[in-house]
């Protein structure tokens, strides 16, 4: 006849630093952590690894007696900040620091404005050929992108030439450079 007096379980919480961590011993599958009052809790393998020695956890745990012996097993644990006491304490005076001389600032030099657009002086106009070379790498990058195209020699061959085709006609005086 089993004679087990079971009490139901009650869902508490607490604030408790950990004196060590019991890494589970087989065949158990959950291991403990043990408080600094002397106190087990029974804890599983995926949150076991957030405890720590020496620091402080609040927690909410299940409690139950099973013939006289209490049962505690944490169902969620958050680490708490430790209280600094240097943080409460009144900042340390500093001298009063004396104010140190500005160094003499000129007026900036003015640089003359740039004549011809690249700020050197020399302005070199895009040639003709430069101009369809750029179309034609923004509309090839751009049907690319875009995926109307495939990745074969033959396809970007012919998208090459209609694009430069398109050129020499919206454009037939540069055609020639």
């Amino acid at each position: 006849m089993n004679t087990a007096t079971l009490e139901r379980a009650t869902t508490k919480t607490a604030t408790v630093t950990v004196q060590y961590v019991n890494l589970p011993k087989p065949p158990r599958k959950s291991g403990s952590i043990k408080d600094v009052d002397g106190q087990f809790f029974g804890v599983w393998p995926t949150m076991l690894a957030q405890f720590q020695e020496g620091e402080t956890y609040e927690i909410e745990y299940t409690e139950k007696t099973v013939n006289g012996v209490v049962y505690r097993d944490v169902k969620t644990a958050q680490p708490i900040q430790a209280i600094d006491p240097e943080q409460f304490r009144a900042p340390t005076p500093q001298p009063p620091r004396k104010p140190q001389p500005q160094p003499q600032r000129s007026a900036p030099v003015q640089q003359p404005a740039p004549q011809n657009g690249n700020g050197n002086g020399y302005y070199r106009p895009t040639s003709p050929a430069d101009k369809k070379s750029m179309f034609r790498c923004a509309c090839v990058t751009a049907a690319i992108k875009s995926r109307q195209v495939a990745l074969t020699r033959d396809a970007l061959a012919e998208l090459i030439a209609e694009v430069d085709a398109a050129y020499d006609l919206a454009i037939p005086d540069l055609a020639a450079g």
